[in-house]
């Protein structure tokens, strides 16, 4: 009588080509924990219990194998399961397990659902090492509508409806079991296995209630012409426990109602001939079935039967030791001792992780961050690794939100909606964790500092402060950090970071204020430590000490000539009376800076200009403190307005040097009176601004502070002419010299000052026109680089709709594939199936 059979995958076929020991193991492990799912209705599950057996003696081990036997007696059947448990050089080397109450599930089952999974070794019977391994995995409650064809047809499953259990539905068992089949196979053959006395051949099998699989090649031609192909195919066993009349009917040997008798005794006759023989057929094939099930152990022979007894094949001559719901698998023959880390990793939570932090983002996401022991960083989807998935930089993490993955499972699709909720979860529990999780917040930490930004889907590329209640917690993690990557610096000296880019600009100010400056990437300085509120740019630290700064109580030689200036700039209702207070800031930047809230400018005490006047006499200053002002009032001024124009700050300047009063001598001589300039039409007009100036004074905040370093460059002339020029004489102190009116007016009063200002002038517009130049070029870049965007999006979109397109033809394919090896399964199992139904009817 020919057995039913499966034609699986061809050998070393594409579809295993990803697999190792880890992923198919989570296979198994993955259709256990989806039962659990399925029947609590809940979407995790991880209450794993484990037994770690390796550091064990030998007869503890043997102790638990006589205790998995009792506690689980369907565990250790079918063909290779016999042999693990018959063979004494089989010892357990970790054990994991699990159940659930059965007033816990929403399933008709009135029994405990439990799960077991063990990890054996081999030991050679003469050295003592463990030569090989083997996994057996078992767990009952078996779908009700679930039969042996459901796990030996390519695509049956029933899981597909389940919203709860986890992963591409119908594919892993398979894969898994031919990956497994063609390991094991192979290494039948090493010379480590040819020990004397062996009792066991590697190999995997399967049963499915009462129904065993075995697995074996076939040879076929896909067409006559074809070369031969190599294809893995399953065998049913079926071992049924029938009764004779119920085999007889199952073979169609004897009928289920009464037959007619009205038949000719003739041939009445004949056909009891003909069943008697076929009857002795059957009963022979029947015995054959019940030495099986003794022999992988389905079953027991009761104390005191004899073989004689046995070989009349009744069921009550046995003792059944299996239920109908059991599935169990064993796989015999892994290479070398087999480890339960290399083993089980593959799914989170058998083994647990020594450092794991559970943030809660959302009320029903929980994403579990942890420290792995691998050399790289792991990426699980809901307790179920995810090989090439979207790491983080040291840290892995389990994500228990939903995500939509690759037919393979070996990805995630990072289009979809789903992946872009994970980024916003993840953002929300890194936020978190620096709030409420020190620990965790060091490590997050690091894992930002050490990332190179390749990858847009790390921390440091989305992690999002919500707010800056906790600042001082981000920057303690972050200093913690800096400290743990570079352990030899001095403990006594506060960290302040900056970015790369500007690493020539604000290192020189951190090291002045006696700090040690440490580099981070622009995104990070921008998007994590300025939101989060635990560091700002080293300039505007400093600024923020500059208006806290104590008040200077000195007189400051050109301070009125400022104020002039700047009342003649900005709107008279948008500034204090006192316009500018003076305050002792030791620092070298910022000189001064615009306090929206107070109305009025705060500015450090000018230094001596050591070319024109040693007696700090020399209003150099004004020049460079006025252009710096009015960068720091366009730059926090919330005005609609633009601001003044460089070209009207350059006549502000010119207006503000040119007052009646005596000037101090420098250098040996005596400068003059200064006049109306305006009036000899030594300033510029209204009409002679350019449209450089306009575009000048159309800047961003931060074009803006680079042109205000930019601004005390061009303002070397006039420096120059700030140095001839008196300050009024009421802003003259004692400690600077005066020189009459009459004195001046010795001088001769044709002198080159015209020309210096028109120096100046030219000085600003060559300035101005650089800068137009400058913006013209940055517009052009910026135009350029939109265009190339636009490109780039364009081609992403494409890539996108082409990947959607062949992602349907596939789906389309393994669809069809599907419904032909179903339709296959369906009529070659036919008579597996239904018989079977009837003959226990």
């Amino acid at each position: 009588m020919s057995k039913p059979w499966w034609v699986w995958k061809s050998a070393q076929c594409v579809e295993i080509q990803h697999f190792d020991i880890p992923f198919a193991v989570k296979e198994y492990l993955q259709n256990q924990v989806g039962q659990i799912q399925k029947e609590k209705h809940c979407r995790e599950w991880s209450d794993w219990c484990t037994d770690d057996l390796r550091t064990r003696p030998n007869d503890v081990r043997e102790d638990c194998k006589t205790r998995l036997v009792r506690t689980y007696p369907g565990l250790l059947t079918g063909v290779h399961g016999a042999a693990i448990r018959q063979d004494s050089h089989w010892l357990p080397v970790f054990v994991v397990s699990g159940l659930v109450p059965k007033d816990e599930l929403k399933t008709p089952y009135d029994t405990d659902l439990i799960i077991c999974t063990v990890l054996w070794h081999y030991s050679h019977p003469t050295t003592g090492e463990a030569v090989a391994s083997a996994l057996s995995f078992f767990n009952n409650h078996l779908d009700t509508d679930a039969s042996f064809s459901t796990f030996a047809i390519d695509g049956a499953t029933t899981n597909r409806g389940s919203a709860d259990a986890v992963g591409e539905k119908g594919k892993g068992f398979i894969l898994a079991t031919q990956y497994f089949h063609e390991l094991v196979e192979e290494y039948d053959t090493s010379e480590l296995l040819q020990i004397e006395g062996r009792k066991w051949h590697t190999g995997v099998s399967f049963r499915v209630g009462h129904q065993v699989g075995e697995l074996s090649w076939r040879h076929a031609r896909s067409l006559p012409t074809a070369k031969v192909e190599k294809q893995l195919q399953v065998v049913l066993d079926d071992l049924h426990p029938y009764t004779s009349d119920q085999f007889l009917t199952k073979l169609g040997f004897q009928d289920d109602g009464d037959g007619s008798s009205d038949h000719p005794r003739k041939k009445s006759e004949g056909a009891s001939k003909i069943s008697e023989v076929k009857r002795q057929a059957a009963m022979k094939v029947l015995n054959g079935i019940y030495k099986r099930r003794f022999a992988q152990r389905l079953s027991e022979r009761p104390r005191g039967s004899t073989q004689s007894q046995v070989d009349t094949a009744e069921p009550p001559q046995e003792i059944c030791r299996i239920r109908p719901d059991e599935v169990s698998i064993t796989v015999l023959g892994i290479p070398g001792p087999l480890s339960p880390a290399e083993a089980f990793y593959s799914v989170y939570g058998v083994i647990p992780p020594e450092h794991a932090w559970r943030v809660l983002p959302q009320v029903d996401t929980p994403i579990y961050f942890f420290k792995s022991e691998t050399a790289h960083p792991l990426f699980y989807h809901r307790d179920h690794l995810v090989r090439t998935g979207p790491t983080l930089n040291r840290l892995s993490i389990n994500y228990r939100g939903n995500l939509d993955l690759s037919a393979d499972r070996t990805s995630v699709d990072t289009s979809t909606h789903a992946f872009a909720q994970y980024k916003a979860n993840l953002s929300k529990a890194a936020h978190l964790a620096f709030e409420f999780l020190p620990d965790l917040a060091v490590e997050i930490a690091l894992d930002i500092l050490t990332d190179g930004g390749a990858s847009g889907s790390t921390l440091s590329r989305v992690l999002q402060p919500l707010d800056t209640r906790s600042k001082e917690t981000y920057r303690a993690a972050f200093v913690a950090s800096w400290r743990m990557l570079e352990p030899t610096l001095p403990a006594s000296k506060i960290l302040y970071p900056y970015p790369v880019s500007s690493a020539a600009r604000d290192l020189p100010l951190i090291e002045e204020l006696g700090m040690i400056g440490r580099p981070v990437s622009d995104h990070i300085m921008s998007k994590i430590l300025h939101p989060s509120g635990a560091y700002s740019r080293i300039h505007h630290h400093v600024e923020k000490s500059l208006l806290r700064a104590p008040a200077y109580n000195g007189e400051v030689p050109g301070l009125v000539r400022l104020q002039s200036a700047i009342k003649s700039l900005l709107p008279p209702g948008s500034i204090d009376p006192e316009l500018v207070n003076v305050v002792n800031h030791k620092y070298s930047t910022p000189k001064i800076a615009w306090n929206p809230k107070a109305k009025k400018f705060y500015m450090r005490v000018p230094e001596r200009c050591a070319e024109h006047a040693p007696g700090d006499g020399c209003p150099c200053w004004v020049g460079p403190y006025l252009f710096s002002a009015m960068d720091s009032w366009k730059e926090k001024s919330h005005s609609k307005t633009k601001g003044p124009a460089r070209s009207a700050i350059c006549r502000a300047f010119i207006h503000c040097m040119d007052g009646e009063g005596e000037v101090p001598p420098i250098n040996g001589h005596v400068s003059i009176v200064l006049q109306d300039y305006a009036d000899e039409g030594l300033v510029s007009g209204p009409d002679s601004e350019s449209d450089s100036d306009v575009a000048a004074s159309d800047q961003t905040p931060t074009r803006q502070r680079r042109i205000s370093a930019s601004s005390e460059r061009t303002l070397s002339a006039p420096h120059q002419l700030a140095g001839k020029v008196s300050p009024p004489a009421s802003s003259v102190d004692a400690r600077f010299p005066q020189v009459s009116i009459k004195q001046a007016m010795a001088v001769p009063p044709r002198s080159n000052l015209s020309g210096l200002f028109n120096g100046v002038i030219d000085l600003c517009q060559r300035g101005l026109q650089e800068a137009a130049t400058f913006e013209a070029q940055s517009s052009s870049l910026q135009t350029e680089g939109v265009n190339n965007e636009a490109i780039i999006k364009e081609l992403r979109a494409q890539t996108t709709r082409q990947d959607e397109e062949i992602r349907h033809l596939r789906a389309q394919l393994d669809l069809k594939d599907a419904e032909l090896g179903y339709t296959r399964g369906l009529l070659t199992a036919k008579w597996a199936d239904d018989t079977g139904k009837r003959a226990v009817a």
